[in-house]
């Protein structure tokens, strides 16, 4: 397992063997370049990451999506991890607990885009969600999708 609080230096000293991480803690003010790489590194063994990171400056990305086929439990404690996932192009098909922070109007697209795509979401926790109508209505129609959603 890996935890990182705002010290990418650490994380460079440590070996980037695939495939052997199953937890990942981010809490930082952005996700350093080498934790990504890290992260998805160990794409398909992760089981379970938490991003708390107050800021993301990534544009979205033309790159193919990366897949994190193991994650079944995502924590995204702020927007700014919303917005790290658009941008990095992350796919969580086998997501079942998703916990979330603080969610409005600007993390939608997001929040939309990330229901779609995880369809076996069983647990759905958020410390407050605002949206306007249409965005509601987004929202709505992605959580429709989720058919395990209880």
């Amino acid at each position: 397992d890996v935890s990182v609080v705002d010290d990418a230096s650490t994380v460079k000293k440590m070996p980037h063997t695939a495939g052997k991480i199953q937890a990942a803690h981010v809490e930082a003010r952005e996700v350093p370049p080498v934790v990504s790489e890290l992260l998805e590194a160990n794409k398909d063994k992760l089981k379970k990451i938490t991003l708390d990171v107050e800021y993301c400056y990534l544009r979205r990305s033309d790159a193919e999506p990366i897949v994190f086929s193991s994650v079944t439990h995502l924590d995204v404690r702020r927007s700014a991890g919303l917005e790290f996932i658009s941008a990095r192009r992350w796919k969580f098909p086998a997501v079942t607990t998703l916990r979330l922070g603080r969610i409005g109007n600007r993390d939608a697209a997001s929040l939309v885009r990330l229901l779609r795509e995880s369809p076996k979401i069983e647990w759905l926790e958020a410390d407050r969600i605002t949206f306007d109508r249409t965005q509601l209505t987004n929202f709505r129609d992605a959580l429709a999708r989720c058919p395990n959603l209880t």
